[in-house]
């Protein structure tokens, strides 16, 4: 059953055959959820069948782990127990972890956040806008984006949760009267003790962002059609833009200065620290550290290169082999050809079609037969990196 969980097609009967199993499920679906290396999809539809299976032991192991998941399985956990009817898993989470505990879990979210901030703010002073270094910020926004969902669905733990959710509504309205209303509704209902950081980091101007989506609009089509002048008219307006934003971000900073020391960073330090939090955040912000240090040549450890290789999404591998590729192409050519039995369709495309380039040879291809499924490379693989 737990392999209908897989299918789109199936997922919804297998979902219901689970939960009819009740207690007996549990242990099936928390396989999925333990291994890091399952789908996010999977995992979430496992999520949602511990949720709604809501025995004791259901909700014991859906607590038990949210001081241990982070990111899509920390929301996936606290969306299936705020979603148990008659707030029994709200009942049982306060329970279990008290109020300290959930507001322990909101400090939490609040450092991340801060931590994104700061990797916005180091990554763009005194920086000329470009593809890659935007691509980084936009992935730091998204991950603050699901930091304060998960916030808000926190929240609703201590406070009426209809109270909480109309606030949440306002503030993603993208209107400035019904965002200052959202506000005001939270306002009135914290009483949290970093209460003046969670309004701060929500008081936002949604149309600086839609200046800057509309300004990345006509630079593509600009580029498109080889405008040189208004490409750099455009990347004017948009550092200016940046510049707009730091002081907002800065005061965000100054808000939570209670639970991050804030301490500016060169862009290349700030990007390594990111890596080395990357379990903290998603696999696309790594992606997007691969391909901003392969633009900048700058050199990370062969720790941050290993950890994409060896991630479980293709995406992330294929961005720590171009990195390789152009900072260290002696380390990439002894990686490559470990990697022609990668699970991910599109790496093993992409080095296959290295391969190909290179003409590797006969004597060189023995050395990695087909059958080679030996995915552990140690450090030594990599060649000479610091």
């Amino acid at each position: 059953m737990t392999q209908g969980l897989y299918d789109q097609q199936t997922r919804n009967a297998a979902t219901n055959a689970l939960i009819d199993l009740g207690d007996e499920a549990i242990p099936l679906v928390q396989r999925i959820v333990d291994d890091w290396r399952k789908p996010d999809v999977v995992k979430a539809a496992a999520w949602n069948v511990i949720g709604q299976i809501a025995t004791i032991d259901a909700l014991d192991l859906m607590i038990s782990r949210l001081s241990m998941v982070w990111g899509d399985d920390r929301r996936n956990v606290l969306r299936a127990l705020v979603k148990v009817p008659d707030d029994r898993g709200i009942e049982a989470t306060l329970d279990r972890l008290g109020r300290k505990g959930i507001e322990a879990l909101i400090d939490q979210e609040l450092m991340l956040m801060g931590q994104t901030t700061a990797g916005i703010v180091d990554m763009t002073k005194g920086q000329k806008y470009s593809d890659k270094v935007d691509m980084l910020r936009r992935a730091l926004q998204n991950i603050q984006d699901d930091s304060l969902e998960r916030l808000f669905l926190l929240m609703q733990f201590l406070y009426d949760p209809y109270t909480i959710q109309a606030a949440a509504f306002n503030l993603q309205s993208g209107n400035l009267v019904t965002m200052a209303q959202g506000l005001e509704i939270l306002d009135n209902q914290l009483d949290i003790p970093n209460k003046r950081a969670v309004l701060t980091l929500l008081d936002r101007n949604p149309e600086l962002d839609k200046q800057i989506k509309q300004l990345q609009i006509q630079l593509r089509q600009a580029r498109q059609k080889h405008n040189s002048a208004q490409e750099s008219n455009l990347l004017n307006q948009l550092d200016k833009i940046a510049k707009q934003q730091q002081a907002d971000l800065t005061k965000q900073l100054q808000s939570l200065s209670n639970i991050l020391t804030y301490e500016p960073l060169p862009p290349q330090d700030r990007l390594c620290q990111l890596l080395d939090l990357r379990h903290f955040f998603s696999d696309w912000l790594m992606a997007c550290c691969f391909y901003l240090a392969s633009e900048a040549r700058w050199n990370l450890t062969r720790h941050h290169v290993l950890g994409g290789i060896r991630s479980a999404k293709g995406f992330v591998r294929e961005a720590a082999l171009l990195y390789l590729r152009d900072v260290y192409p002696q380390a990439f050519e002894n990686v490559v050809p470990k990697l022609r039995n990668d699970p991910d369709r599109l790496v093993r495309a992409q080095v296959k079609e290295i391969l190909d380039i290179w003409g590797v040879n006969n004597a060189r291809r023995a050395m990695f037969p087909e059958n080679d499924d030996d995915d552990d490379m140690n450090t030594a693989a990599l060649g000479p990196m610091r």
